[in-house]
């Protein structure tokens, strides 16, 4: 019996020690496998995330370096967004808007009673800021010395069509009481620092009837030919009035109508003038006073019809409506009314048109004027004082371009020039005209090469040596004609 007992005694123990290594070993598994899953909720938090997701819960997006391994991702899967810097504006800059101390002889006194005056050219000053006025000191008004208080020449803002009122437009007094002590006549009196501003459809009038400081003018020279009486009775004259005036042009462009319609416009000297065309104010109102040389009695084979000139044959054979030529005899590349004001005035007014095309002829008179060529390329911006030809020519370009936006323009050379140079020679500014033409991407046309017109038979093909007759016009015209019809 004691045997019996002993033995269920030692199973009973068996059995105990059994069972609890079975508790201990349950409780390790059970214990290694929360931390497992613990471990693979820290791991892959988006897994977790997912196997939650229900139709009404949405989760948020993850980062890219939460949810993929930085090795996984190519360097083009998440390309880097770049914000440009602005860079600043450019400053603006100061140009001569209209110069005509290159004249001569200008020894007569501003007349106060007939004052105010203002140019012929409604646009030399239009929507800009002007920062400086020169002009030539001719004395003082009657009743006034240099010690006098009130030393004053006064300027007005005015509508361009000269409608306003005095009372309505602005008035800047250029004071200088206190600074003509020494001053002589002909001298150069200028007030800088100025910051006018000068509407699109206003200009500048200068002096009144109290003036007290009278600027000079020139008599019997219509060149810059002005408006008297603004005021009131509005006269005309054949006198320039002499000034040297800066500012900041707005060179805001004017958008080519897409009406069907092609236009062109020219730019020239006297070869490129007609009477009742050259000086048509109705196409645009700064012309009306343009110098004129075709048609001309003086010379045989000089007063030719309109049709026989190269610009109307070129305009007619290509099927486009002439839309202004403005073109002023005599005039220069280097003067600055050419290259800011007549640059800028090649659009209709009447029609509200600008030209598709602006052909250029000029620099015979530079040539004939021995201006310096100089050594600008058109590589880098033109200076807004020009004070060579390629400079010049070089800003006539930039004028054009930016004001008239999308404009094909065609630059000629000029052509054999016997009555100024019997060399035989080309002339150097065809070089300039060549290489600002390819430089600043415009088209060229080398009349002096293709037309044809040499040194040797340029009696046959001109009137002068200089001033083409209806032969040297043909000629003229069946290479610009070409040229353009190649271009399109």
């Amino acid at each position: 019996m004691k045997k019996i007992l002993a033995l269920l005694t030692v199973f009973i123990l068996i059995f105990t020690l059994i069972a609890c290594t079975e508790e201990i070993k349950d409780m390790s598994t059970e214990e290694q496998s929360k931390q497992q899953e613990a471990s693979l909720s820290e791991s892959a938090p988006e897994e977790s995330a997912e196997e939650s997701l229900t139709e009404e819960s949405v989760p948020e997006e993850s980062s890219p370096e939460e949810s993929v391994p930085a090795e996984s991702v190519p360097e083009t899967s998440v390309p880097e967004t770049s914000v440009p810097e602005e860079s600043a504006p450019a400053e603006p800059k100061t140009e001569i808007l209209f110069d005509s101390s290159y004249m001569e002889n200008y020894v007569s006194p501003f007349l106060a009673s007939y004052a105010p005056f203002a140019l012929y050219d409604t646009t030399a000053f239009s929507d800009a800021v002007i920062t400086s006025i020169s002009f030539p000191y001719y004395g003082l008004a009657d009743g006034y010395t240099v010690d006098s208080d009130g030393l004053y020449m006064p300027v007005y803002v005015i509508k361009s069509d000269l409608s306003a009122k005095k009372e309505d437009c602005q008035r800047i007094i250029l004071d200088f009481t206190g600074k003509l002590d020494g001053v002589k006549r002909g001298d150069w009196l200028t007030v800088s620092g100025l910051n006018v501003t000068v509407g699109a459809d206003e200009t500048l009038a200068f002096g009144d009837t109290d003036m007290a400081v009278l600027p000079a003018f020139l008599r019997n020279d219509g060149t810059h030919g002005f408006w008297n009486k603004v005021f009131d009775t509005k006269g005309t004259n054949n006198h320039s009035l002499i000034f040297k005036i800066e500012g900041i042009k707005n060179n805001t462009s004017i958008p080519s109508i897409d009406d069907g319609k092609k236009t062109i416009s020219f730019l020239g000297d006297s070869i490129s003038t007609y009477a009742g065309w050259s000086n048509n104010k109705s196409r645009n109102p700064s012309t009306g006073v343009n110098a004129l040389w075709y048609p001309n009695t003086n010379y045989a084979g000089a007063n030719m019809p309109v049709e026989d000139t190269w610009w109307h044959r070129v305009f007619t054979e290509i099927g486009y409506e002439l839309c202004v030529n403005n073109s002023w005899s005599g005039s220069k590349v280097t003067d600055p009314h050419t290259y800011n004001v007549r640059s800028r005035n090649l659009h209709n007014v009447a029609e509200g048109t600008s030209p598709d095309i602006v052909v250029i002829l000029m620099g015979i008179n530079d040539f004939g004027a021995g201006i310096k060529v100089g050594d600008y390329d058109g590589t880098t911006t033109p200076p807004p004082s020009p004070a060579t030809f390629s400079e010049a020519y070089g800003k006539l370009i930039q004028n054009v371009k930016s004001t008239y936006e999308g404009v094909e323009i065609y630059c000629c050379t000029v052509l054999p020039d016997e009555k100024h140079d019997v060399s035989g020679s080309e002339s150097p500014y065809n070089a300039a005209i060549k290489l600002l033409a390819e430089n600043m991407g415009v088209n060229l046309i080398d009349l002096y090469a293709e037309s044809g017109i040499t040194s040797e038979n340029i009696a046959s093909f001109t009137v002068d040596k200089l001033h083409p007759n209806s032969a040297g016009m043909a000629r003229m015209a069946a290479v610009i004609v070409n040229a353009i019809n190649e271009n399109q």
